[in-house]
Order: structure tokens, then sequence, then C-alpha cells
């Protein structure tokens, strides 16, 4: 009889522990519930604070005229004017018949371009190019990369080609690296060459003449104003001019020919402004074009470096 009293509790006591369990579960899951609505709660409260505060930043934006797009506009306007700065600054104006120049200023930078003002020019000074066979463009490059690489200052105002091209690289305002001292008071020239030698050929040495007395009668100054590299540091450049007095001593001699008939054939034109510039659809570069009519240059003609 105890036996059976016992296994008749156990019986009955079963349910009671059931319903302990499910009210329990129940329990748990009530408080889960709760806590999923609380945490909705929240994160909708933090997102709606999220976009009032966007709405804020964009309506001070839009008071201030700082909309994205309006933002962009002018980033790009500013960038367009910098690129029109450092193409346009420091030009002067030129004496009428300038040469045909291609402009392709180096982008402003402390090594090759550092937009120092140029107060007073009171020569010229005649360079030739470290690397024989090397083109005007070429040249112009290296000066331009110097932005990047920081090697070395260098630069100049003009290079000349083998093909008697001519590329302006620093804006007559502006000073070059090229002449030490001299670079605060003086026009740079480097001219290409074709050998060892140094010495220009004919389209190179023509544009040299051309160049120089053009710039000579912009600046009021006479032939012997025009000197070699060789006159300003002892350095052996330009090459073939140093090792031959008598080659520099008649270029000289053309150049002041060349002043005096081109003073006395424009003499009745005002200056250009500056230099009378022409648009060029090449990636922004321009040229500058004289009154004098370019003449056709002999493709048979044989160079003489």
């Amino acid at each position: 009889m105890r036996h059976r009293r016992k296994e008749t509790h156990f019986h009955k006591s079963f349910p009671s522990s059931w319903q302990t369990l499910l009210a329990a579960l129940i329990t748990f899951l009530v408080c889960m519930l709760v806590i999923i609505n609380i945490s909705s709660r929240i994160s909708g409260s933090l997102s709606g604070k999220k976009e009032e505060a966007t709405a804020f930043m964009e309506g001070t934006q839009m008071a201030d005229g700082q909309t994205g797009t309006g933002q962009k506009a002018e980033e790009e306007s500013s960038k367009e004017e910098g690129e029109e700065k450092y193409q346009n600054a420091g030009q002067v104006p030129g004496a009428p018949g300038a040469p045909e120049i291609t402009e392709d200023f180096l982008k402003p930078n402390k090594y090759s371009r550092s937009q120092k003002v140029l107060k007073k020019v009171k020569g010229i000074v005649v360079h030739y190019v470290q690397n024989p066979g090397s083109t005007a463009k070429e040249n112009r490059d290296y000066f331009n990369s110097l932005g990047k690489t920081h090697t070395r200052k260098v630069s100049s105002h003009y290079i000349i080609g083998l093909e008697g091209e001519i590329l302006q690289c620093i804006p007559l305002g502006e000073m070059a690296y090229a002449s030490k001292d001299r670079n605060v008071d003086t026009v740079s020239i480097e001219c290409c060459h074709e050998t060892s030698s140094g010495k220009f050929n004919k389209k190179t040495r023509k544009s040299l003449v051309r160049l120089a007395e053009w710039l000579c009668r912009t600046y009021d100054l006479t032939e012997k104003q025009v000197i070699r590299h060789y006159d300003v540091t002892g350095k052996m450049c330009p090459l073939y001019y140093v090792e031959h007095p008598k080659a520099w001593k008649k270029l000289r001699k053309d150049i002041k020919k060349k002043i005096k008939n081109n003073r006395e054939k424009y003499k009745d034109q005002p200056s250009e402004e500056p230099a009378g510039t022409e648009k060029k659809e090449n990636g922004g570069q321009e040229k500058q074009t004289g009154t004098e009519e370019k003449k056709e240059i002999d493709k048979t003609e044989k160079p003489a470096g």
C-alpha cells in the first residue's frame, strides 16, 4: 500500500511541474517581445534624429549656396580659373613682328616654374640642351617633370627645336632657372642640336636669330646684351659657340642686322598684347603669331650641324 501511494503522488505532481515550465517559457517570450519593441523604438528615434541632422546640414548648405551640385560646379570653375591663370600669367606686351611661338607653359612648381616675378630684363642668355638629338618637346617635358621628381631646379623661357620650332615654357613676366645669378634679369633660350659638337643646324639658328632680335626690340636691348651661358658662369654652354668665338660673333652680327631691319619695318605698328596670341586646338596650347609672314623653309635644306 505504501508503494502505491507514492506512485499516485508522482502522477499528481507531474502536471504542476509542466505548468511551471510553461509559465516560465511564456514569461521569457513576453520579455523578449518587450525588449524587441523597446529596441525598435530606440532605433527609430535615432534614425529620426539622423534625418533631422542631415536635413539641417542640407538646409545650411543651401543657405550658404553650397549644395552638392553647386559646390562641384564651383570647384570645377576654380580649377578652370587656376588653369587659365597659370597659362596666361606673366605675359608682357611684345614688339610687333613676333616669330611663331607655341606656348606650352610648365605647371607651377618650385623646381622649374616658381612664378617669381621677373621685374626687369637686361639681357638674353643663350644655352644648348644637354642631350644631342633631343627635341624641344622632350626638353620641355623634362622641365615639367621636375615638379614631381624634385631632382633639380632648372628651366628656360624658350626652347628652340631641331625644326626651328619655338616652345615657350615660362611667361616673360616670370623667372626661369637657367642662368644662376642672372635669372633675376634675363630671358633664357635653350637650343636643341644634333651632335656632340653642339652646333645649331640652320633651322635652329634661324629661329634663334628671329627670337633674339624680337626680344631685343621688346626690351629695348642691343645684340651686345645677347650673351652665352658661358659669359655668366664660365660653363661651356652653348659649347660650339664657346669653342668657336667667330661663330658667336657672326651670330650676334646677324641679330644686330635683323633688329635694325625690323625696327624700320614695324616702326609704325604698336606692341602686341601679348605678342599676338592665337588660340590653337591642341589641348590648351596657344600659338603666338607676329605680323611678319612666316617664310617657307626649304624641305631639302640640309642641317649644318
